[in-house]
């Protein structure tokens, strides 16, 4: 049911089936009207991402008419892709990915060998095994839109508390395992209720969204987690970062915030927020939910100081005002 996983299996298993030197999944991009190679067995980097037209080679005329094709003598139509023939490919078979009569992607096969070619009923093999393919594709793509409604906040669109909390679960693990840093930081936007009761729920959601895309903005693609951890409440879980770390990222994101004014009713309103931090190692951890409850405190302690932030320290919150 994952997606990736499932398209180099599909690669794969199609080489085997048919006894082929060399398989490519191209999904297919209705935006750019383009084909792009996102699989391949056995692997070679330098393909994956590749982009083909449709009005480009046979890829793109078995796109177009939806049929399958073999080429036999493959070099022979390659002169105008100078990299189709440094492959060293002497026949293809590619047939397309289809959902009812809507064009998802291909799938080739291909040989090296000259003295093996495709024939009809390699064809009808490979077009068989691609309509159970693209059922596979589409009920995988269903899942992952299931599993990420699940886990995101509908109004923001980052993880939501119960993501987060499987994610500082499995991190928290991970860096305990290997001793290796981590952080979390909860942060809450300032007088959130005072601004919703005086200019209406909406322009509340338009704060909450357009604060959730700061926090996003500022910390590490594919390596740092973003949620909503309860009404004006996000957090940030921040694997191999230590303390100096994310009061750094607690800077950038200070001074996004700053740069921005709301107008609601020809008002200027200026968002503030608080943040507490907590980082490994705690005193006597026992698990992550430690790591929340010694942040959540740093927050609570610098809602109470009035500080912009607040950090666990040796049994005690400290605050740390960011210049």
């Amino acid at each position: 049911l994952e997606v990736n996983s499932l398209l180099q299996s599909i690669t794969e298993r199609a080489v085997k089936l048919l006894d082929a030197t060399l398989g490519e999944l191209l999904l297919f991009d209705k935006q750019t009207d383009e084909l792009e190679i996102v699989t391949q067995y056995p692997f070679h980097a330098n393909r994956i991402g590749l982009k083909r037209k449709l009005s480009e080679s046979a890829m793109g005329r078995v796109a177009v008419t939806k049929r399958g094709l073999i080429v036999n003598d493959h070099k022979a139509l390659v002169h105008s892709l100078p990299e189709e023939a440094e492959t060293g490919v002497e026949a293809t078979l590619d047939v397309p990915l289809l959902k009812a009569d809507e064009l998802m992607g291909m799938l080739r096969v291909a040989q090296h060998h000259k003295d093996r070619e495709f024939t009809d009923e390699d064809m009808r093999s490979l077009t068989v095994f691609a309509s159970q393919a693209t059922m596979a594709i589409e009920n995988a793509r269903l899942y992952e839109q299931v599993q990420h409604l699940a886990f995101t906040d509908m109004l923001t669109g980052v993880h939501n508390r119960r993501r987060l909390s499987e994610l500082l679960d499995n991190e928290y693990k991970r860096a305990i395992r290997y001793q290796r840093p981590l952080s979390f930081m909860l942060v809450d936007i300032d007088h959130f209720k005072k601004i919703s009761d005086a200019h209406g729920h909406a322009s509340g959601d338009e704060v909450l969204r357009w604060f959730a895309d700061q926090c996003s903005s500022t910390v590490r693609q594919k390596l740092d987690f973003v949620g909503r951890f309860g009404g004006e409440e996000f957090a940030i879980i921040y694997p191999e970062a230590d303390l100096v770390a994310v009061i750094g990222a607690a800077e950038r994101l200070r001074s996004l915030i700053i740069g921005h004014k709301f107008a609601f009713h020809e008002k200027e309103i200026q968002i503030t927020f608080s943040a507490g931090v907590a980082s490994l190692p705690l005193d006597g951890e026992t698990a992550f939910e430690q790591l929340i409850e010694r942040a959540d405190k740093a927050l609570y302690f610098a809602k109470q100081k009035q500080d912009c932030m607040a950090y666990w320290d040796n049994q005690q919150a400290r605050p740390y005002r960011i210049p």
